[in-house]
């Protein structure tokens, strides 16, 4: 019998990605940093010829594709390090298509319980009292006295941050005249506009900067506050301010671009250590699972029965 194989497509290579799989009928996991589309190779040709001839994406099988699917349903390749909701959403996954006599999913039913269980040996071996070392653990920290926030910029940096920032009231601006979908999940409101309508609305004390705008037109909306913004955390790479541009201002704390990433570096450092013994695990448990698959002369039905 044919082997099981996965596609893996990530939405940062791929920005229009939904468009682009709409006429990919493979069953696949979906969240929000990639899809991951499960497929016999005896079914891969007639399922993949339809794939739009642009979309990016990695072809994994055995050991390779086991060590993958593990590493992705731990959270150990999200942006909150460690996160709980991919695991949820794997067994979601799993059991809508279970209960599906028709889906041949069932063929490999003991392949995903095994994931299922070597995550959930792993989470709470390895994976407890983590912390992390993201842009947006680090701003929720800088901010945590703070309630309400202003962003500017709608990018992919913002769409990391906000939603470490679930409990915050946040005020995003942007040029963007549409803005991304934000979570859903957030405690606390979120609000979009236009950047050129920041100067009509009440201010928070903080604001963080995650969108290439320039010292001078920074200062100007700063200066045109009504409530003064004491915290300004700066995530532009370039452009930072000065100390007598901060009296100016009368911003009390400022967090520049180096001193940011100069702190992430040391928190990388330390979960680094903290994580090697669930990459360890991962990489025991994926050979352990490759031996039992080639031991088996029938092959994955005789694995996953």
């Amino acid at each position: 019998m044919d082997s099981l194989v996965i596609y893996h497509f990530s939405r940062r290579d791929n920005p229009d990605l939904e468009i682009q799989l709409k006429n990919f009928k493979a069953p696949s996991l979906v969240t929000c940093q990639r899809v991951i589309s499960f497929i016999p190779e005896d079914q891969e040709a007639n399922l993949t010829e339809n794939l739009h001839p642009v979309l990016k994406y990695d072809r994994l099988a055995g050991r390779e594709m086991y060590h993958f699917i593990l590493e992705v349903i731990c959270g150990l390749r999200s942006s909150l390090l460690g996160e709980t909701e991919i695991q949820g959403q794997f067994r979601e996954f799993v059991k809508s298509h279970l209960q599906n006599q028709d889906s041949w999913i069932h063929r490999w039913n003991s392949l995903f319980q095994n994931l299922l269980t070597d995550s959930k040996e792993i989470r709470q071996n390895f994976l407890k009292d983590l912390g992390s070392h993201s842009y947006g653990s680090l701003t929720r920290k800088l901010l945590k006295e703070v309630q309400t926030v202003q962003v500017i910029g709608a990018g992919q940096l913002v769409q990391e941050i906000e939603p470490w920032l679930s409990e915050k009231h946040l005020q995003i601006y942007s040029r963007k005249n549409k803005m991304p979908a934000f979570n859903k999940k957030s405690k606390a409101p979120r609000e979009s506009f236009h950047l050129r309508d920041f100067v009509h609305l009440k201010k928070s004390e903080a604001l963080v900067v995650a969108a290439p705008i320039s010292n001078d037109e920074l200062q100007d909306l700063i200066h045109s506050s009504p409530k003064p913004i004491t915290k300004l955390v700066d995530w532009r790479g370039e452009n930072q301010f000065l100390d007598h541009e901060l009296l100016k201002m009368n911003i009390t704390q400022y967090f520049s671009f180096s001193q940011l990433t100069e702190q992430l570096s040391k928190e990388k450092k330390i979960m680094t250590e903290k994580l090697k013994p669930a990459f360890l695990e991962i990489e025991k448990k994926s050979e352990q699972f490759f031996f039992k698959m080639i031991v088996r002369p029938m092959g994955w039905d005789d694995l996953c029965a």
